[in-house]
């Protein structure tokens, strides 16, 4: 049904912008992936895996196969995945949306994506 009656809206709406994300909203969206990778008018995909799903850094292969079909990524993850994410990940292209539960945090954060360290933040995980 989705690519008899949704796809060729996405398809139409995409082709209408000079840019455009698909949000992917949790697991039961990851099985359209494929599909809307293929599709040249969606630059880019911005994911969220779902509520009580794994952080997204344990999702690490899906990213990858976002980035390697040469995707736009937007993702929600937690302040301590960035460290990792920096790591397995290219930079280009990749907005992470986070955020920290206290000044320093943020400082300490900043710190790490500025001097570009994989160190790990803090062990308190959210």
């Amino acid at each position: 049904m989705f690519r008899e009656f949704i796809l060729p809206e996405i398809i139409v709406e995409a082709s209408w912008l000079d840019a455009s994300i698909f949000h992917l909203d949790g697991p039961g969206a990851l099985r359209h992936l494929d599909t809307l990778l293929d599709i040249d008018s969606i630059t880019g995909i911005a994911w969220l895996p779902g509520a009580g799903k794994p952080p997204i850094s344990e999702l690490i292969p899906i990213l990858q196969k976002i980035q390697a079909r040469n995707k736009v990524i937007q993702a929600e993850v937690y302040d301590w995945e960035i460290p990792i994410l920096m790591q397995e990940l290219r930079p280009e292209g990749v907005l992470y949306i986070t955020s920290c539960k206290t000044k320093q945090d943020a400082i300490d954060l900043i710190k790490v994506v500025e001097e570009g360290s994989v160190t790990t933040l803090h062990s308190g995980q959210t």
